[in-house]
């Protein structure tokens, strides 16, 4: 198992290496930061443009503590229909569906989010978030509604602060489970000035057990994000769930590739 993490750790950041080496600038930078694309936590609360649109898919790989390792392949798309306002819907598969949840692969979940105006030299930029996952998937029997606030302010040279705080609410419980629970996520990502094209980004999370009396997850990651074309976009993360329960990931990978869109607009 840690022959295994070793060498996707060490594939990945050959992989950076090489971008950063073979690849020089490429346009302006970009700041923007999504849960996904790299990190699977942390996003931003900087507006979006009407008109504009994403579609995302990836694959993410986890190496369990006690449960069987497993693969998911999430896919999203999401779209601007007014200024600073984003509409997404998204679902995944899994390699061990029964061994999957949060949410469970085949789930649907359609989002709305809204950004509160760009930040000042005082106040960050804020930007909320509303998202319904319904029981569409494998063993699936509970809705699961999210409330995500987004914090995200300018610290200089190129680097950019995040906090984002959400709590899940669950419409249908077993014994001693949590019908909400809080995620926080607090992070920062840089785009490198000599590389405008390519992002780093890196976060510290804690998620509140879905089970009353177990411990929180709490974890790192890192990842990069790299523009291949103006509308093509590539990210790598990975990560470890340092402390929480028994079977949480010792270490997991994310990657995937993001195309982005424009649709009407000013």
């Amino acid at each position: 198992m840690r022959r295994v993490r070793r060498k996707c750790a060490r594939g990945l950041s050959v992989i950076a290496l090489s971008l950063v080496v073979l690849c020089g600038p490429a346009g302006a930078q970009d700041k923007t930061l999504t849960e996904g694309r790299p990190l699977t936590r942390l996003g931003d609360a900087f507006p979006v443009g009407p008109g504009d649109g994403a579609v995302y898919g990836g694959v993410f790989g986890t190496f369990q503590r006690a449960s069987p390792n497993r693969a998911l392949t999430p896919f999203q798309i999401v779209y601007g229909p007014f200024p600073q306002t984003q509409i997404g819907l998204g679902t995944s598969l899994a390699s061990h569906p029964h061994d999957t949840d949060d949410p469970h692969p085949g789930d649907l979940s359609a989002s709305l989010r809204v950004n509160f105006g760009r930040e000042t030299l005082l106040i960050p930029s804020f930007a909320t978030a509303f998202a319904v996952t319904v029981p569409t998937g494998v063993d699936s029997r509970a809705t699961v509604y999210e409330l995500k606030g987004y914090a995200s302010k300018t610290l200089g040279f190129s680097l950019y602060g995040h906090f984002n705080v959400a709590v899940d609410v669950t419409d249908r419980i077993d014994r001693g489970e949590r019908r909400a629970r809080y995620k926080l996520a607090l992070g920062l990502n840089h785009p490198l000035p000599e590389f405008a094209s390519m992002v780093i980004a890196a976060d510290v999370f804690s998620d509140q057990s879905s089970t009353i009396g177990q411990p929180n997850t709490t974890g790192v990651e890192l990842g990069v994000r790299y523009r291949l074309t103006p509308a093509l976009y590539w990210d790598a993360g990975v990560g470890s769930e340092l402390i929480g329960p028994r079977d949480r990931s010792a270490f997991f990978l994310t990657t995937g590739f993001t195309w982005g869109f424009t649709l009407g607009g000013p």
